[in-house]
């Protein structure tokens, strides 16, 4: 998530979110003055309001998690580097729960790692965002025992499409839950293919389970519960984009959540992840 954070905008981040994690060490930098760190009796987060970037941390399961929020347009652009607004990433320990797709290997197929639709967003009628996209972080604040971080954007308005994107997501313990809302900016909205992408990190097994999945990995179990209104499928180790995760050097088969379907006008769509 450092490099990752770095990569889309963030000059510096903070040296330690928790004391005994010697990973949250971010390349030793000074600790950022544009940082704003809230914290409660659970999560704590640092946000970065010029980047669009909130990464919020606690323990679960006696190890480190962090959730990093991408509500910002990215100010560099590299290899590392992929335009996909909103997105958000989540990792407990050396688990990847919520992953980016990464960058494409020094060799091999790259599986269309780069592509928007492989990253953790919601996209319409398949449009690639370009750099112009204007995304903002609205809000990244801590209440208690739940921590909120809010942003949008207004994209789809250079492809003609009156809709703005709202992604508002909430953590209460150990439960992360992503409402996507699409509300209308004009008074002819017309019909667009809606497509929710939520890819795992490599190693977890999913067993459907009504509404959703349950998913495992190691000790760590996830329930997860898809939004309704979309047809849901799973797809890992197949032609992409979706269902990879690279570091770099290889590329692993993760599996990916794929919801399809389509608007009319305003419309929500919530998704729920929740450690056990």
């Amino acid at each position: 998530l450092c490099e990752l954070t770095r990569s889309g905008g963030l000059d510096h981040g903070p040296r330690t979110a928790v004391s005994d994690d010697p990973r949250l060490a971010w390349l030793g930098v000074p600790e950022p003055t544009d940082a704003l760190e809230t914290g409660g009796k659970n999560w704590s987060m640092w946000s970065f309001r010029q980047g669009g970037v909130a990464v919020a941390h606690m323990r679960i399961k006696a190890r480190p998690s962090r959730v990093a929020a991408f509500m910002g347009t990215p100010a560099v652009h590299g290899p590392h580097t992929h335009l996909a607004p909103l997105q958000v990433l989540w990792d407990v320990g050396d688990i990847a729960v919520l992953a980016d797709p990464g960058p494409r290997p020094s060799n091999g197929k790259d599986h269309g790692l780069a592509a928007p639709a492989a990253h953790n967003t919601l996209l319409l009628d398949g449009h690639s965002l370009g750099e112009a996209l204007p995304a903002e972080l609205s809000v990244a604040r801590v209440d208690g025992k739940k921590a909120r971080i809010e942003g949008h954007h207004l994209g789809w308005r250079r492809f003609g499409v009156p809709l703005a994107h709202h992604r508002d997501i909430l953590l209460n313990q150990q439960r992360l839950l992503i409402t996507d809302r699409l509300a209308p900016r004009g008074r002819r909205v017309g019909r667009h293919a809606v497509h929710l992408c939520w890819q795992l990190g490599p190693g977890w097994t999913l067993t459907p389970e009504g509404p959703g999945y349950i998913a495992r990995n190691g000790d760590l179990t996830l329930i997860v519960q898809l939004p309704k209104g979309l047809a849901w499928t799973v797809r890992e180790g197949d032609h992409g984009p979706g269902g990879w995760v690279s570091d770099g050097v290889q590329v692993r088969p993760a599996p990916c959540l794929i919801g399809d379907g389509g608007v009319e006008g305003e419309a929500e769509f919530t998704t729920s992840f929740e450690i056990r």
